[in-house]
């Protein structure tokens, strides 16, 4: 999808780091997890996206 670059690139970026924690944290006493948004439509973004 246009104008996607960002988002995708922060989603990865999460879900990487996230699951480095919680390998690191895996003999450790507290647990690693993050919250993801889930898949958003494109008519999501067309109402929500400012043209410049």
């Amino acid at each position: 999808m246009p104008r996607m670059n960002g988002y995708a690139t922060n989603w990865a970026a999460l879900t990487f780091m996230t699951s480095a924690l919680a390998q690191e944290a895996a003999d450790e006493l507290y647990a690693v997890g993050a919250f993801s948004p889930g898949g958003l439509t494109e008519s999501f973004f067309r109402e929500h996206i400012i043209t410049l």
